[in-house]
This record gives structure tokens, sequence and C-alpha cells, in this order.
């Protein structure tokens, strides 16, 4: 794996991520923090981080938010079942407002430019996020993704994509977790690298694992 990699999108979110069948067993977690190389190296992933840097109300987190979607809609595994035909989008549109308002209200409140108007628990700890892809993937289908992992990749992530945090808190925001989700599973960082690997998702999965980041059930 080339040492330029690091993640374009989200999820949106979520994107992201999730195992299905056998599909990802052979894959191995980027969470090594030497994967990464510092600042946007690709035209998509510079596009991105501009995005996420011209954030400032709900329409602004909405458009960065279906740039990431787009993307890994687009390089969903066609091989995975449910996936032959590509839906219009994976996530709806009340899952994509629900990280939008998150993200939106997260960043004002880190500049200051609003009072606190989000709760703690919409944010995903990475100890939620590594339990909402364990339950995400079924008991008989997990990858070796741990917290402590998800931290190593989240740290070097901040440093490549400057604007990817919407806080220096280790708490995320659902699109930041849906974006280091779906670099960790895929290498994907943008490029059309030939390293990076098709997400071995089905649509119902990625739009299950973005719903249970906004639900405060899983904590």
């Amino acid at each position: 794996m080339s040492k330029s990699k690091c993640v374009y999108l989200l999820v949106f979110l979520v994107a992201l991520t999730l195992t299905v069948g056998c599909g990802n067993n052979n894959v191995k977690p980027s969470g090594d923090n030497t994967v990464i190389k510092n600042n946007p190296n690709n035209a998509n992933l510079a596009t991105l981080d501009s995005k996420l840097a011209a954030i400032n109300d709900e329409e602004s987190a909405l458009d960065a938010i279906n740039t990431f979607a787009n993307h890994v809609e687009a390089n969903l595994d066609k091989n995975v079942p449910g996936n032959e035909e590509v839906k219009a989008s994976a996530l709806s549109l009340n899952v994509k407002n629900k990280f939008a308002v998150i993200e939106a209200a997260v960043r004002n409140y880190a500049n200051g430019a609003s009072a606190k108007t989000f709760s703690d628990d919409d944010l995903v700890s990475p100890d939620k996020l590594e339990r909402t892809l364990q339950d995400v993937q079924g008991q008989t289908n997990k990858l070796a993704v741990n917290a402590s992992q998800i931290k190593s990749t989240q740290k070097v992530m901040r440093e490549t994509v400057p604007n990817l945090a919407s806080s220096k808190e280790e708490n995320m925001t659902p699109l930041e977790a849906s974006i280091i989700t779906y670099y960790m599973m895929t290498g994907d960082d943008g490029s059309n690298s030939e390293d990076k690997l098709p997400l071995q998702a089905s649509q119902d999965k990625v739009s299950e694992f973005a719903e249970r980041l906004v639900s405060k059930e899983v904590q």
C-alpha cells in the first residue's frame, strides 16, 4: 500500500463501510499511522477538504456530505448481493440531513459562531465506532478493527486533511467517523490508485451503518 494513502470521502459515510459475507476478511485495516502522508495529495481529496472548510450551515454541510457519499457509492463492489443496481443514493435524505445538522452545529460551536446546539450524544467516540462496525458486520464476520486502530488512523488523517475534524476533541461527527471508516476499509484516498479496494458492503449495510451513527442508542 503506498505511503500517499489517505481518505477521500464520506459517508457518507457513510458511508461507509461494512463488510458483507466474508468479503473483507483479507483486508488489513489501515491502523498504521505511517500510511498517510501530510496534506491532501490529489484533486479529489483537496476538493473534499475545501468543502469541509467551507461548512458554516446545514446547506454547505450537505454539499460536503454529498461529495463524499457520491464517491463512496461509485466504489461499491458490484459483486456484493444487493449492489447489482446502484440506487440513486444508499443514504436517505433524512440521514444526510441529520449528518448535516450535527456537522454544522459542531463546527459553528467550535469556531465561536454559535452557542452549543448539539448533544454530546450526537458525537461518535472511537469505542462507539468500533461497536457500530461490529454490530453491522455481525458476529461471524468481524474485522479486527478496534478503538485503538481507529484513534491511530484518526490522528494521521486529521493531519492529512486539515479540515476533517470539526473540533479538536477525540469524539467525531458522524461524517468524520464515516470518512475514517471508509478509508480503513478500502485504502481509497480519492486518487484512483490501483491499490484501493472496492467497498465490499451492500447498499443496505451502508444505510444501516449511517443510521447507527446518528442513533443515540449505540454509545
